[in-house]
């Protein structure tokens, strides 16, 4: 089976999040169950299956500062307790990217104001349990941070604006510990714009895939990073569409290929693309 999560504003003109269960063939396998039931908008859920159990995590508003909240959900679609707060209200922290670990759950969020926010990380026990301390890892309007773990440590991806020569894509390192082990570093060049960033763990290296602003619009393009962020192989061009090709996801095919979503304007108006990624080693 498969887990699903979404908003949507079906009550109360109020975008809450919604979670369901699907089968192989994409039919869901009860009625959608609601995760949160609060005022003001709750966006941005994501997924994660740590075993035994779903956790989805969000943000929202419910206390006139943005909070995000997480909710453990059982393997037959039940909840588990209440929704748990993961920030302080403080941090006003939203987007959040969560990913399993080893022994622990990283969380990656925005926090801050708006024009002026830093990247950050929460370090938690599967069951959101045992929170460690703030991890700051960027500012100066770093935005839309992703997380991947691979080997022994939390690969963190952001775009950063309006930093000389234009918009890249940084990243650091974290131990399972909580210990920055690489401190941000830029990892695209090249471009006046990159943005939309997406990293999948292949166990000692990352491959990272991202928007590139090239020839008048945006193109996909992907190279291979190191542990430490150096870069293995040069980037590699994706798409060739002409159009607005933004917003990657990454995962595993079932050969060891790598399938590629995104957006693309290419046929005049957004639509969702397919694209794949094959190993080329020793050919």
């Amino acid at each position: 089976m498969f887990g699903t999560t979404w908003e949507d504003r079906r009550t109360e003109l109020n975008y809450e999040v919604w979670f369901n269960r699907l089968d192989a063939k994409g039919n869901k396998l009860g009625p959608d169950v609601r995760i949160s039931d609060a005022p003001g908008f709750s966006l941005h859920p994501v997924l994660v299956w740590n075993g035994s159990e779903f956790l989805v995590v969000w943000d929202d508003t419910r206390e006139q500062s943005r909070r995000i909240f997480g909710q453990r959900i059982a393997a037959d679609g039940s909840l588990l307790g209440e929704n748990q707060s993961l920030t302080l209200t403080a941090w006003n922290a939203e987007s959040p990217s969560v990913v399993e670990g080893e022994r622990t759950l990283g969380m990656a969020f925005n926090m801050g104001p708006a024009m002026g926010q830093q990247v950050a990380m929460r370090l938690f026990k599967p069951d959101f349990t045992g929170p460690s301390d703030l991890i700051v890892l960027a500012g100066d309007t770093a935005v839309s941070p992703i997380a991947v773990f691979a080997r022994d440590r939390y690969v963190v991806a952001w775009e950063k604006k309006n930093v000389v020569p234009g918009d890249s894509i940084w990243g650091a390192t974290v131990s399972e510990d909580g210990q920055i082990l690489l401190s941000e570093r830029r990892l695209t060049t090249g471009s006046q714009f990159a943005r939309t960033a997406a990293l999948l763990s292949l166990g000692d290296r990352v491959l990272l895939i991202w928007s590139q602003y090239v020839s008048g619009n945006y193109e996909l393009f992907s190279k291979m990073l190191s542990l430490n962020l150096e870069e293995i192989s040069p980037q590699e061009r994706i798409t060739q569409s002409g159009g607005e090709s933004i917003g990657p996801t990454a995962a595993f095919g079932p050969e060891g290929d790598i399938g590629v979503l995104f957006s693309d304007t290419k046929s005049g108006n957004w639509q969702v693309y397919f694209s794949r990624l094959i190993c080329t080693a020793g050919r």
